[in-house]
């Protein structure tokens, strides 16, 4: 890496960085490119296992850092909570949020209690982390930076028919990041909302969704937020995302027809048109999901 990045961030923010959702994709490539930027890290995710495989693999290349692994089930606010309280968090000054679990098709073959458990690992675990180091760096008056991984479906500003509840949660991580970031302005908190598109992970798999030809790297996503970290509140990592989002927003077409092409993009991403339709099954006809 450009000696600048590594000096920059290590000046700027010291030497220990949190990361959610460090046992896979986004999240593990900003513990890699920390690790490789000397900076100790502190790796939080439920999978207890491939935490361990992040902590190996930074420790293969600077042996020296110190690695904590905790495995938290995110979406329990309260025991969140009680862990940042903890004495081992006071000494993170750069924290990464990409834990995310996400789901593509009608909202009513979803399951309402999966939902749910995406509404607070998407959203709320975001707000609780995001509030809990922004006050922390605020009273300390220290250098932070906090980072907020969201969704280039959000920057079109339309409705996301077959991405209803995943996109809508991240319409809140995108909204709330940039207004924290203006509120932080008076002190020395930078915040970014990194809006990546698709993204070679196993995220898609999670989701029920194909991996487009387009896909970045998760390294890519990282390392492109990390070079934008205090230099705007928003970046778009994805350069094809970057060419539909500015299409939508300006091709002079009706508000509805956009949004079906919204709806026939959703359809590619899931490549399977019975998705689209509301399937009939045990549990979800024509009422509501379980």
């Amino acid at each position: 890496m450009p000696a600048p990045f590594r000096d920059d961030l290590r000046a700027r923010y010291g030497d220990w960085a949190l990361v959610t959702g460090a046992s896979s994709g986004i999240g593990k490539a900003f513990a890699l490119v920390f690790g490789r930027l000397g900076m100790n890290t502190i790796l939080l995710s439920n999978d207890a296992a491939g935490l361990g495989q992040t902590r190996q693999e930074i420790l293969a290349g600077n042996p020296n850092l110190e690695v904590l692994c905790r495995a938290i089930d995110l979406t329990g606010i309260d025991a969140l909570r009680s862990y940042l309280r903890s004495a081992e968090t006071d000494k993170v000054r750069i924290v990464a949020n990409c834990a995310g679990i996400g789901y593509a098709g009608h909202t009513l073959n979803g399951n309402l209690d999966d939902f749910l458990q995406m509404a607070n690992l998407n959203a709320l675990a975001v707000l609780v982390i995001s509030y809990h180091f922004a006050a922390a760096f605020s009273r300390a008056d220290a250098a932070g930076a906090i980072i907020n991984v969201s969704t280039a479906n959000v920057e079109a500003g339309l409705p996301t028919p077959f991405s209803a509840v995943y996109t809508s949660l991240k319409s809140f991580v995108k909204f709330f990041t940039e207004s924290l970031a203006y509120e932080m302005r008076p002190y020395a908190v930078d915040i970014i909302n990194v809006a990546c598109g698709p993204t070679a992970t196993g995220f898609q798999g999670h989701a029920g969704t194909r991996r487009l030809a387009w896909s970045e790297s998760a390294e890519s996503v990282a390392i492109k937020a990390l070079k934008r970290l205090g230099r705007t509140t928003t970046v778009v990592t994805n350069p094809v995302s970057r060419v539909t989002i500015f299409l939508a927003r300006w091709l002079p077409l009706p508000r509805q027809t956009k949004i079906r092409l919204a709806a026939a993009y959703f359809g590619t991403l899931l490549g399977r048109g019975q998705r689209m339709t509301l399937e009939k099954h045990a549990g979800v006809t024509s009422g509501p999901p379980r």
